[in-house]
Order: structure tokens, then sequence, then C-alpha cells
């Protein structure tokens, strides 16, 4: 997959080491382990539990796969595709169905797996934006709470 191809996103603003791969077994073991099984699948009809029948052959190829993601800081395009469900909107939340390689990357790849970063940092990203806010007596951007629910879906 080439960098500048245009159907792709930087995970990343600039690049960073890939993960530990002596370490990468052992955590995506663990949290293959915890992501629950009878979830329907995202457009590459993968199911958590053919991941996890797969084994240690599967782990690995997948350990390789996400070094390969982080080091070129570019997600597949495949990850990027959900099915949407549009249920009568004026009742329901739209449902999104995204890979569950997707879910599995994303639990490890949060800062508390990367070098020179901690679980710590996002929160207190927040915390000094939220004090910038306060100081200079401006309300935050967006609140969190309840933000699909209040989502112009129109716009969207």
């Amino acid at each position: 997959m080439e960098p500048d191809s245009p159907n792709t996103a930087d995970l990343r603003a600039s690049p960073i080491d890939p993960m530990d791969t002596e370490h990468i077994p052992s955590i995506l073991e663990f949290d293959l382990s915890r992501m629950k099984c009878v979830k329907a699948s995202g457009k590459d009809e993968v199911y958590v539990e053919m991941l996890q029948v797969g084994g240690l052959t599967v782990v690995k190829q997948l350990g390789n796969l996400f070094n390969k993601v982080l080091s070129e800081t570019i997600i597949p395009d495949t990850w990027k595709n959900a099915i949407v469900s549009t249920p009568l909107l004026k009742n329901y939340r739209p449902i999104n169905l995204l890979s569950q390689i997707y879910k599995l990357f994303a639990r490890v790849e949060q800062a508390g797996f990367q070098t020179d970063y901690s679980t710590t940092d996002p929160l207190l990203t927040v915390k000094e934006l939220m004090e910038r806010c306060s100081f200079d007596n401006v309300p935050p951007l967006c609140s969190m709470t309840k933000a699909r629910c209040h989502a112009r879906w129109k716009l969207l």
C-alpha cells in the first residue's frame, strides 16, 4: 500500500516506532481472549471466533500486520469500511459493524502499549484542554457524553 495513495488515512501525524515484536503475541492473545464472541462481523466477514481458533499462527500473522500498520502509520482501507444499519433514525442510533481485526488493532494500539507513551497522556491532554477553556472562559469544543445521540445525522 502506497503512503500517498488517495484512499489512505494517516494513523498519526508523525511515525512511531513499531511495537516490540517480542511482546506482541502475549498482548494479542490477551486482548483476543477478552473480545466478545458471537458478534457480527464487518465487511471482511472475519469473526472473533475465527481469530481465536487460529491460535499462535494467526496471532503471529496479526502481529506482523499490526507492526506494518504502526511503522507505516497507515490504516488499511478495508478497516475503515463499515456496514451501517440505519433503522428508523428517529427511534434508534445507527449501528456500525467494523472489522474485528481493526477492533483488535485498536485495543493493542492504545497509548499504553507504545514506546514513550503512557495511558495517562490522553487524560492529561483532555485535562489541559479543559483548564485552558476554563481560564479563557470559553466552553470546550465538544462534549463526549452522548455524542452519538446528539449527532446531526442529516449533515453526516
